[in-house]
């Protein structure tokens, strides 16, 4: 069994190769997003990959231009309490930028962290990412927390940022995730080669 993973910032692709310890999978692991990415899954594609973990934009990227399985490993509600307890130490208006929209109800983060908190959600391409970055800057936000691109991008624009990190559990589960789908498709494959047998 053979598991592509696209890791969108570096050390998500730390913490993948932490997962080469496993002796139930190959592991092809790079760093890419966007169009990078989807490059990537092709080359793992060709390869013998048989299925394909990133996350965010990226992961929706390779779902529409390659065929190979994939599985998300999207960031968890701890991951974003992590990084929201970092940023509340960089100011008091914090702005989040995700891919999918925040998996909590935004008035009990608030809440929680009794800080004012701005949300952004559904960037699907590098340019709209960049505008939600620049609008946040407009807004006067302090720092922002986000996806690797959207660090690079609010930092590259004079910003403070915060990385919604992927943590190992979350990857290890889209791995475990992953191996059972392949199962099933194997499984459903030799049923469907029995039958026509038949």
């Amino acid at each position: 069994m053979k598991i592509g993973i696209i890791a969108t910032y570096h050390d998500m692709v730390i913490t993948a190769e932490k997962l080469r310890q496993r002796a139930d999978v190959e592991f092809i692991i790079s760093e890419a997003t966007y169009d990078q990415g989807v490059r990537e899954a092709e080359r793992m594609d060709r390869e013998g990959a048989d299925v394909i973990i990133s996350r965010g934009a990226t992961l929706h990227y390779i779902e529409q231009r390659c065929a190979i399985p994939t599985v998300s490993c999207a960031y968890g509600v701890m991951d974003l309490i992590y990084a929201l307890q970092i940023a509340k130490g960089y100011g008091s208006h914090i702005g989040v930028i995700t891919y999918e929209k925040v998996p909590v109800e935004e008035r009990v983060i608030e809440d929680l962290f009794q800080t004012k908190i701005t949300f952004m959600s559904g960037y699907d391409n590098p340019q709209r990412n960049l505008r939600y970055v620049m609008e946040m800057k407009e807004q006067g936000i302090d720092v922002v927390v986000g996806g690797g691109v959207t660090v690079q991008m609010a930092q590259i624009n004079g910003m403070k940022s915060v990385l919604i990190s992927t943590r190992p559990e979350t990857l290890e589960n889209a791995v475990d995730e992953a191996i059972h789908m392949l199962n099933i498709i194997q499984r459903d494959r030799l049923e469907l080669e029995e039958i026509s047998q038949i």
